[in-house]
């Protein structure tokens, strides 16, 4: 394994994220001053870890294509349509975690707490 190609996937991931982080904060900022009954909503400390594995979980599988192209998931993700199966399938697997948890009670998003008296 190159750890030289290790720290350039990861550098290119932080980046990548900061870049698509502070659009989405500021559509999703714009969203909720146009409806605020939303506004009262905030992810749990669940809600971020089941969103922050799946994110790690996509990133490992786009790595594969250079860090294992040999493997089964690294010739898959090589190919446009690979790789949006794959993230599509990711996707529906962690929609189908979420709906488990919610049914089990454990919420995923809850109304944001007010100190109003």
């Amino acid at each position: 394994m190159n750890l030289e190609a290790v720290i350039v996937i990861g550098l290119f991931t932080l980046i990548l994220g900061v870049v698509l982080y502070v659009p989405a904060r500021y559509f999703i900022r714009r969203k909720l001053r146009k409806n605020p009954r939303y506004a009262k909503q905030r992810v749990t400390k669940v809600g971020l870890f089941v969103f922050g594995i799946m994110v790690v979980i996509l990133m490992c599988g786009f790595s594969l294509q250079y860090l294992a192209p040999e493997s089964w998931l690294g010739q898959l993700v090589t190919t446009a349509k690979g790789r949006l199966a794959y993230g599509l399938l990711v996707v529906a697997v962690f929609w189908s975690v979420e709906i488990f948890l919610s049914r089990k009670g454990i919420k995923i998003i809850e109304k944001e707490k007010t100190d109003d008296v």
